[in-house]
């Protein structure tokens, strides 16, 4: 979780293997980002990915968010950028 500007944090997060498809993602999330909406004030949580990560993208899903659209990356291809309301429903 990192701070932005204008009441944003960004969320980021990689699970290692041994650890995938347990739930540890969703539920990190969801503690990072009530963190981040009682502690720190933010109001919006931006998660970036790059095309083809279906798995980041059904997670942001999961979450609330909405696609705001794609930002460059160091990469070939472009960021996909969604955003996440907070606090959470």
């Amino acid at each position: 979780m990192r701070a932005l500007e204008n009441e944003q944090v960004n969320l980021s997060y990689v699970v290692f293997p041994p650890f995938r498809r347990q739930g540890v993602a969703p539920r990190a999330s969801r503690l990072a980002l009530t963190y981040a909406a009682t502690s720190m004030g933010a109001t919006t949580a931006v998660i970036k990915m790059l095309p083809g990560n279906v798995i980041s993208r059904n997670l942001a899903l999961g979450l609330g968010a909405h696609h705001l659209g794609e930002e460059p990356s160091d990469g070939a291809e472009p960021f996909q950028v969604f955003g996440v309301d907070l606090p959470l429903a």
